[in-house]
């Protein structure tokens, strides 16, 4: 599984560490130690729903971002709803209008500039689409092992490259007419058999007179997707190397940071 984007990652960072810049900006406002205004609110009743102000909805927003599903983008506008309407009503309630800017203008225009990036088309469609969550592909283990095929004959060499929950890679020898029913898998791979139906997806050159296939399992009983998954699992475990390993989180960060360099 790759990292997800990590717009995505800092923005949920930026709402887990709001609580925290809440909390301060109410101690700062109220000329109290931040240690002294933390207690006050967690043990005196009658500051309950405003410590659940301060926090709650930032948090819910920062895990609704990061989850990236369906309900992720109508949960995180709910959260920034509230927080708007609280910030109005602690405007109305306020002696002064020079604590506007602490309890109103900063709060909202906050939500609007991170709002405003959840709203690109781009990345809105991403929450709706499980397809174009590219993050979410499960990983691929590399391995390289005979596959006998009732489409392929084995004189042509056709061999596993890799595997994974849903389906598996193969190479073979050019030479070989697929028809549309699904094609009859069987292999070995670290002392477990797998008999299996698999649909081709795609198919493209790798080299000379080389032939690679993507396949994807069909028609799985039971006993078959727990077999899968038993070899997944023990291919994880044996550490196999993937297709695509996650990178260090540094240097992935810091790559990003030098593309947006780049397209500055």
């Amino acid at each position: 599984m790759y990292r997800k984007p990590w717009p995505i990652i800092i923005l949920a960072t930026i709402y887990f560490l709001a609580p925290f810049a809440n909390i301060f900006g109410g101690a700062l406002w109220s000329d109290a130690p931040f240690l002294n205004y933390l207690e006050a609110l967690v043990l005196y009743p009658e500051n309950r729903f405003k410590l659940i102000n301060l926090t709650i909805p930032a948090l819910v927003a920062g895990y609704a971002i990061l989850k990236v599903k369906k309900w992720s983008y109508p949960v995180f506008l709910l959260m920034v709803m509230w927080v708007t309407v609280c910030s109005i009503y602690s405007f109305t309630q306020l002696p002064n209008a020079s604590e506007l800017i602490l309890m109103l203008f900063l709060p909202v225009v906050f939500n609007v500039i991170l709002t405003s990036f959840i709203l690109l088309p781009s990345v809105r469609a991403s929450y709706y689409d499980p397809r174009l969550r590219w993050w979410e592909t499960k990983p691929r283990y590399q391995i390289e092992t005979e596959v006998v095929t009732d489409q392929i004959d084995s004189s042509l060499q056709p061999t596993i490259k890799n595997v994974a929950l849903g389906g598996l890679f193969i190479e073979a020898e050019e030479g070989f007419e697929l028809d549309e029913t699904p094609m009859k898998l069987r292999f070995i791979i670290l002392d477990i058999e797998v008999t299996i139906q698999g649909r081709v997806v795609y198919q493209r050159p790798i080299k000379d007179r080389v032939v690679g296939m993507g396949i994807q399992f069909v028609a799985m009983s039971k006993e078959q997707t727990r077999m899968i998954n038993q070899l997944v699992t023990t291919l994880k475990r044996a550490d196999c190397p993937v297709t695509n390993p996650v990178p260090i989180w540094t240097e992935d960060l810091q790559q990003w940071l030098v593309s947006l360099w780049k397209k500055e």
